[in-house]
């Protein structure tokens, strides 16, 4: 049973009076008493106030609760400074600038009602901001902070929403977490409710609940998004236009797919003409894509699209997807862009190998364009599998370091002028089985890794360059039994180096065809490495050979050489002891001496 004791003007109970000694010894005097309000009617909040508060007069520091029936609404006179403002029940309005004593002074809203933040003041509490129940509406004038610092959304369909287009109502460096059931971040429903807002915040994380930016909006997220599908219903909408920028994007157990908001675990990116393209740029904290579908509609005039300004890193247990969805405007491609600024940049997709040695990891249906890059390479890393789905069109190299980097039936990168395949690496191209695949005149394979070749079809051709090793003796290996084409459209650069060790290709079971007459001696590129000498050098070897070489001789290094196919799987160089034009000038010279000796008789 609480008693109450009469203070000069002030009556308290007890326990309120231990309270206010304990703070006072604590902090020298300022008041931490707890103050009510019922909501019964309408209120000015001053500091000091001593009107409609129960059981104490509210001083700053104390603990401020707002626990009628409402709807009441608070009008604050000046700024405030409680210690912490709990609404517990009710409907209320807060109107005015919102301060705290401490840096902890926070406020929160649980219960079924509505707490709406609006006026033209800015709130300045530096605590957090806690929403366990009901909704917390923003509605302080476009421009004006309502939601200072952190931002807890927690409870079963808890919602967050705006009243109208308003803009900056959340701090700049306020970290925002989503964990409601069934419960919104900017809406009142999956697909509604949602507005247009321009916002900075300083990171997000979503592990229940839906996210959605409203159409044309404008969303900056400086350091990390997080999207954690593993235990709850977490969502996320881009809506059509809208543009989100992240300074490191985590998709976790993110496992939706299709065009239903509803759907559980979804990231969707929507948008259904070309001024209504929807971007996520994803800064250079990179892309992390833990068994998740990341996923974009098509557009009308132009699809949607995803701007990597950081690398891709693909790690968990199960395989990952950057995918297409369909719903009706499938015109256009969506788009995954390698930067967002101007210059040279390389992005590279670390793959891991999560599913097992013969499994994707992570597939990508949209395009792999440059986006504002000049040009935009790519570098697949990781022991796992890269899949390209789509008819890629950047124009910068591309390397597969370590894992595997396949090709779908549609899958190519046409405009990449270097293809490199370093050991460890693979390039496959076993879907290309129905019209084959042909590396361009303007393109070089090049390293010293494997090239998984089509075991039907026409299989690989060669009008460009082809460089196996680089910089030193190396093995560009072909697997399968295919067919490489290659010929007098095919430019070859072998490294010769010592006791006849030079660059080779394999095609332990494929096929090497060469046409007929149309490779000649003159389609290589030797280039002299260290110890080179006469000697034969084996430069491709291969399950059987077919056709026939035009031109064979010529020289290298200043010796006399020639191609040869020898037993029908090997197409050697053979470089001869004597230079070039060295025997004429040895004949030359005893010719000479015989004369003179003529001439002495």
């Amino acid at each position: 049973m609480s008693r109450r004791w009469q203070f000069g003007r002030k009556t308290v109970s007890m326990s309120l009076v231990v309270t206010a000694l304990a703070s006072a010894w604590a902090t020298a005097g300022l008041a931490q008493t707890t103050v009510t309000w019922d909501g019964s009617t309408d209120m000015t909040w001053t500091q000091p106030d001593s009107t409609s508060w129960s059981g104490a007069t509210y001083e700053s520091g104390n603990t401020a609760v707002f626990a009628g029936a409402g709807p009441g609404t608070v009008t604050i006179s000046g700024t405030v400074t409680p210690g912490q403002v709990n609404v517990t029940s009710g409907s209320y309005t807060f109107s005015g600038g919102l301060g705290g004593s401490t840096p902890s002074s926070g406020l929160a809203k649980s219960g079924t009602g509505t707490l709406t933040l609006s006026g033209s003041a800015a709130n300045t509490y530096q605590g957090v901001t806690t929403v366990s129940g009901g909704t917390l509406t923003l509605s302080k004038t476009s421009g004006v902070v309502a939601v200072p610092g952190d931002l807890s959304i927690s409870g079963t369909g808890t919602m967050v929403v705006w009243t109208s287009n308003l803009d900056g109502q959340i701090g700049d460096t306020s970290a925002v977490t989503l964990n409601s059931p069934d419960g919104f971040f900017n809406g009142t429903g999956a697909a509604t409710g949602a507005v247009t807002t321009t916002d900075t915040i300083g990171s997000l994380t979503v592990t229940a609940g839906q996210f959605t930016t409203g159409a044309l909006s404008n969303w900056t997220v400086t350091g990390t998004g997080r999207f954690d599908g593993r235990n709850a219903n977490a969502r996320f909408a881009g809506a059509s236009g809208s543009q989100i920028s992240f300074g490191t994007l985590e998709l976790v157990g993110m496992t939706g797919s299709g065009t239903d908001f509803t759907v559980p675990k979804l990231f969707f990116l929507g948008g259904n003409n070309a001024s209504t393209v929807t971007t996520v740029t994803v800064g250079a904290g990179g892309l992390s894509l833990d068994g998740s579908i990341l996923q974009l509609f098509r557009g009308t005039g132009a699809g949607n699209r995803v701007l990597l300004d950081g690398n891709v890193t693909v790690t968990g247990s199960s395989a990952s997807q950057i995918s297409t969805a369909a719903g009706g405007f499938e015109s256009a491609p969506t788009t995954i862009g390698l930067s967002s600024t101007t210059g040279s940049h390389v992005r590279t997709f670390t793959v891991n190998d999560v599913t097992g040695s013969t499994a994707v990891d992570l597939t990508i249906a949209p395009v792999i364009a440059n986006g504002s890059a000049t040009p935009g390479g790519l570098t697949k890393a990781g022991a796992g599998t890269l899949v390209f789905e789509a008819a890629n069109t950047y124009t910068g190299s591309t390397t597969v370091s370590a894992g595997t980097l396949t090709l779908a039936a549609a899958g190519s990168f046409a405009s990449s002028p270097t293809i490199t395949v370093e050991s460890g690496g693979v390039l496959g191209l076993t879907s290309k089985t129905a019209s084959g695949f042909t590396f361009g005149s303007g393109q070089t394979l090049a390293g010293s890794g494997s090239v998984a070749l089509p075991t039907s079809g026409p299989g690989v051709s060669l009008l460009g360059t082809l460089a196996p090793g680089g910089g030193a003796v190396g093995t560009l290996a072909f697997t399968g039994a295919g067919t490489l084409a290659i010929g007098s459209a095919t430019a070859l650069q072998f490294g010769l180096g010592a006791t006849g060790a030079s660059d080779l290709v394999t095609l332990s079971t494929g096929t090497l065809a060469i046409g007929t007459g149309l490779l000649n001696f003159n389609d290589f590129a030797f280039t002299d490495l260290a110890g080179f000498g006469p000697g034969t050098y084996t430069l491709f070897s291969a399950g059987s050979i077919t056709g026939s070489l035009g031109t064979t001789s010529g020289t290298v290094g200043g010796f006399d050489s020639t191609l040869a196919v020898s037993g029908g799987t090997e197409l050697q160089l053979v470089v001869v002891p004597e230079p070039a034009g060295a025997a004429g000038w040895g004949i030359g010279l005893v010719m000479a001496g015989a004369l003179a000796r003529c001439r002495r008789r």
